[in-house]
């Protein structure tokens, strides 16, 4: 006992340390990418929105719960992932175990709470369809995008159209057309826009394998760039290699970059590349 006490108060002061997996993306309104903890995060929302009538507190309501995130973390075997591709998986599995939570716990039986939950099935069954995508199933996938069209989180990473740079976090077409994305949804961003517009990727399949796991590095070497964002480093960019790529970084995808950045207000190391 005294050992699971411990373990879920470092939990919490981890959560505090790095709060930018710990903001719950089902119930927060939007996702500011320069705030780095959970006090600039809860800053940003008290100057926007009234935290006293929103039991979810625009998506902070976890930290208030370390001993379910702990839980969760321990479910999703996201306490000892450390690499990029398993840290990805584990937040993906850390939501769902989540999700299992609440839907159980009599404490989260409330409309705010139900409709958190509401939420994150319909990215569920909407995920669900798009394994399985086929023309009879378009249908299903159309009438789920049209329940979460007022959700802004979940629409940015199932969107299939360019958008005028809602978040920094996104993925840049080799013409210029900016695709934003949730907080490390690159990977479902990517295999999305591969499952739901084939025409844009012609012959993809001779740069990689485009399933779930593998779509974004496949994108990338295609020719697309990924804008992304961690507290530790800032803003970054991930850019396909002479090599095994389609073409170079284009001037288009040079000027959505920084486009991006000056309007979210994101510095850039330029030493900060990724090539694929």
């Amino acid at each position: 006992m005294i050992k699971e006490v411990t373990a879920v108060n470092q939990c919490h002061d981890d959560m505090l340390k790095d709060f930018t997996m710990y903001l719950d993306p089902f119930s927060a309104p939007e996702q500011p990418e320069h705030c780095v903890s959970y006090i600039e995060f809860k800053s940003f929302f008290e100057e926007r929105y009234d935290l006293s009538i929103d039991e979810c507190k625009c998506g902070l309501w976890i930290i208030d719960y370390p001993k379910i995130a702990y839980k969760a973390l321990k479910e999703s075997n996201a306490l000892s992932s450390r690499s990029d591709a398993s840290h990805q998986c584990s937040i993906d599995k850390f939501w769902e175990a989540v999700y299992y939570i609440i839907a159980k716990d009599k404490r989260f039986a409330t409309p705010a709470f139900q409709r958190r939950n509401d939420h994150y099935k319909v990215l569920l069954d909407t995920w669900r369809a798009v394994y399985g995508m086929s023309n009879s199933k378009s249908k299903v996938l159309n009438a789920a995008m049209d329940n979460i069209a007022t959700y802004s989180a979940v629409i940015r990473t199932l969107s299939t159209k360019p958008d005028n740079y809602k978040t920094f976090v996104g993925l840049i077409a080799p013409n210029g057309d900016f695709y934003s994305a949730g907080y490390g949804a690159h990977e479902l961003k990517a295999y999305f826009l591969i499952q739901k517009c084939p025409d844009m990727f012609p012959d993809i399949e001779n740069y990689g394998t485009t399933d779930r796991d593998n779509a974004l590095d496949t994108i990338i070497k295609y020719g697309w760039c990924a804008t992304r964002y961690l507290p530790s480093i800032g803003g970054y960019i991930t850019v396909p290699s002479d090599l095994g790529s389609i073409k170079r970084v284009t001037k288009a995808q040079e000027n959505a970059i920084f486009t991006a950045a000056l309007k979210h207000n994101i510095k850039i190391d330029t030493h900060q590349i990724d090539q694929y």
